[in-house]
């Protein structure tokens, strides 16, 4: 008996404790290129490792972009130079940025921070986005007269000591019922 409790307990730390490292981000983004005329926006959750240094490596994405579903993460290197890098400072993307695959016309998707010795006349959030043939989307692919608005922010996570607690006591309770029902006490 002892030792099926104790395998309970530390599974559940063990499952527990994995949870407790990914993290979950809602992200948003809206941008209109002033140039062309071209709108995009998006929004969804992007899932990470636990923050390491000053940024967390995104593993995975949902949502939407322009009303098309987000298919999935591209690996790193995989489009425009990405790394996949979310910052935890108050600029939360680098240049090489965040790139994903999307059902529709816009098909590959980077977000990422300019700078002007990137090739734009200021600083901000752009966006890159192709067909699969390679083609733009829009006139410019990394516009660089106007910017995006992009916010990540963390999701409502359980604290998981206190789910860890819920879980011991609830396996306590359990435990105790079982030996008062075997010892033939009234619960």
């Amino acid at each position: 008996m002892r030792f099926l409790a104790s395998t309970i307990a530390l599974t559940s730390l063990l499952a527990l404790g994995g949870a407790a490292n990914a993290q979950s981000i809602n992200w948003n983004w809206s941008f209109t290129d002033t140039a062309s005329g071209g709108t995009d926006s998006g929004s969804g959750t992007l899932t990470t490792d636990a923050l390491s240094g000053a940024s967390y490596q995104v593993t995975a994405v949902d949502g939407t972009w322009d009303s098309a579903t987000i298919t999935g993460l591209i690996a790193a290197g995989g489009y425009a130079g990405n790394d996949n890098l979310l910052l935890s400072g108050a600029t939360q993307l680098d240049v090489p940025g965040i790139s994903f695959a999307v059902d529709g016309p816009a098909q590959q998707v980077n977000l990422a921070y300019i700078t002007p010795g990137d090739g734009a006349v200021s600083t901000g959030y752009v966006v890159a986005a192709t067909n699969l043939t390679g083609g733009c989307v829009y006139t410019n692919c990394v516009p660089t007269t106007s910017f995006g608005t992009f916010t990540a922010i963390h999701a409502p996570e359980i604290d998981p000591t206190s789910a860890v607690s819920e879980l011991s006591l609830l396996v306590g309770g359990l435990l105790v019922l079982r030996g008062r029902k075997q010892q033939g006490v009234a619960a």
